[in-house]
């Protein structure tokens, strides 16, 4: 939010009520950051409006080894919502949104080329966003449907029997 204060079309929206939200709340009231918002926690059910409501979806992980070789069940569900992605992760999870071409990513932890790759994302065409939301439904549908994933499943073990 810092990086981003001048850059008015951007305005993060922060919805869940983590460990660190009162902190985050002070610090952007005592630096008087204005481009971001707090909805607090939401009913599961509310999260398919949210994501609609959203012109990217944000997907973060800490700097560490094994966050690297996860992918966070967020990303599936942002893809199934048609949202475009802005990953703040590092390895699998951040192959996934680049494989599938889905988003935007960044480095674990890297505030500046977070807000760069948010910035690269508010300057595309609505279209591009449309197709970045496009690539990342059909790759879910593709890869995280539970029937395909049983499948696979199956496919792997009768070979390996």
């Amino acid at each position: 939010a810092r990086l981003l204060k001048d850059h008015k079309l951007v305005i993060l929206t922060v919805v869940g009520d983590g460990s660190e939200l009162e902190r985050i709340r002070s610090v952007c009231l005592a630096e008087g950051l204005q481009n971001i918002e707090f909805y607090g926690r939401r009913p599961l059910q509310d999260m398919p409006g949210l994501f609609q409501e959203s012109d990217a979806l944000l997907v973060s992980l800490k700097k560490d080894p094994i966050f690297a070789k996860t992918i966070p069940s967020k990303i599936q569900a942002y893809m199934a919502s048609g949202r475009p992605l802005i990953a703040s992760l590092d390895g699998v999870g951040a192959q996934v949104v680049k494989d599938s071409q889905s988003g935007e990513t960044a480095p674990a932890e890297n505030a500046q080329a977070l807000a760069e790759a948010i910035l690269k994302l508010t300057h595309m065409s609505p279209q591009s966003r449309q197709q970045m939301g496009d690539n990342a439904k059909r790759y879910f549908y593709e890869n995280y449907q539970k029937n395909r994933i049983i499948g696979q499943i199956i496919e792997y073990l009768e070979r390996y029997k």
